[in-house]
């Protein structure tokens, strides 16, 4: 008789809803949804090769949307306004704006697919060097056999001679990163100098930078 009685009870402790978690009360999965599926392409409709993009929400700081296989995430589970920004190499920057909102049962986001096409830049055929270097120092003494060579930090490749002669010297052709600058002479070293050279902002050509390097007496 008494187990009879507290058949019901046990029940429904048993289906107490506050045994469940929140997943199988709401209904809401584990699985996180993009936010914005960009593809970047060019007039024809191509892939473009070397694209990158950026995004921010409701006007806040930039961030960067993750690359995968020729299309772009930008944010996951980010509702708001999103501006997103592509760019590559020889063509000129263009951005989007798309809102993203919650679905009806507030889990996730209503992702959506974007297109951002970039219209080529027709680049100039001139060749701009990347570094200009002008040697000094503070002795007034000749200095004979001078050479400067340069090279890309943190790549393999061996170091390359810069042109020119005695003091002024123009080392790289449209490599832009960041370039290690040497230069000796007889009797005379300088420490290795680091130049980061940036690409103009249509991706034609680098920035030329100009530095001064001091020689100092061995």
């Amino acid at each position: 008789m008494l187990l009879s009685l507290l058949a019901p009870l046990l029940f429904l402790s048993a289906c107490d809803p506050a045994d469940k978690d929140d997943t199988a009360v709401t209904g809401c999965t584990e699985i996180a949804m993009s936010s914005v599926t960009l593809s970047v392409v060019d007039a024809d409709g191509n892939s473009v090769p070397d694209a990158a993009a950026t995004f921010s929400v409701d006007g806040g700081a930039a961030e960067d949307c993750e690359s995968f296989s020729g299309t772009f995430t930008c944010g996951y589970e980010r509702a708001g306004t999103f501006t997103v920004e592509a760019s590559a190499p020889g063509y000129a920057d263009n951005s989007a704006t798309v809102t993203i909102g919650m679905d009806a049962a507030g889990c996730h986001v209503v992702g959506q697919s974007i297109t951002i096409t970039l219209d080529q830049v027709d680049c100039t055929e001139e060749v701009r060097p990347s570094v200009l270097v002008h040697l000094w120092t503070m002795i007034d003494i000749p200095m004979e056999n001078t050479a400067v060579s340069w090279a890309l930090q943190n790549a393999e490749m061996a170091s390359q001679p810069c042109t020119g002669s005695a003091m002024d010297w123009a080392c790289g052709s449209e490599f832009a990163g960041d370039l290690e600058i040497s230069a000796s002479a007889d009797g005379f070293h300088a420490p290795l100098t680091l130049v980061t050279v940036p690409m103009s902002e249509d991706g034609c050509h680098v920035i030329t930078q100009s530095v001064e390097i001091e020689m100092l007496p061995d």
